[in-house]
């Protein structure tokens, strides 16, 4: 299982659906089942009491393909440790493999990703106090954590071909 992190607009839904091409392995996206459970909002504006039912739908969604033999690539912030340390668990307590994936956007370039889509919105409005709160809250993965690093500014399909 490969698990996502990164600050919003950071471009993980855009790696992920190219390593996915370029792998063919299974593409879990938090907010697509979001969506498919009827919220099509901010995370904020998710009661607390159904986060739990999102989040079994989660795991049902990676645990399928690693059973069936196949990778699977869980997109979403994964902003703390303690959340990409439960998705590690959530695989090696089963027996698979985890790997976290860090997309490295600077905080300026996340900015800016956000005012475009303020003018142009091509997902959901994301609120400023929202955004604010996941750059307060994001912890950079730390060494321990073994992540490969990809940066916006580096070639994708050479990344990925150097990383999979």
């Amino acid at each position: 299982m490969y698990i996502l992190c990164g600050l919003p607009f950071s471009g993980k839904t855009t790696l992920a659906k190219q390593i996915v091409a370029a792998r063919d392995m299974a593409h879990v996206n938090i907010d697509h089942i979001k969506a498919d459970e009827g919220y099509f909002v901010s995370d904020d504006q998710v009661p607390d009491a159904d986060w739990a039912g999102i989040y079994d739908v989660v795991h049902a969604s990676l645990l399928m393909p690693l059973r069936l033999g196949r990778d699977v690539l869980y997109d979403a912030s994964n902003l703390t440790r303690k959340e990409r340390d439960e998705m590690r668990e959530l695989a090696t307590s089963r027996g698979f493999d985890a790997k976290l994936i860090y997309v490295a956007t600077t905080e300026a370039v996340v900015r800016q990703r956000w005012q475009a889509n303020k003018a142009n919105p091509t997902r959901f409005d994301l609120p400023s106090v929202v955004l604010d709160e996941a750059i307060a809250t994001f912890e950079e993965p730390s060494r321990d954590e073994d992540a490969l690093v990809y940066a916006p500014t580096q070639d994708v399909t050479r990344w990925i071909k150097a990383n999979f």
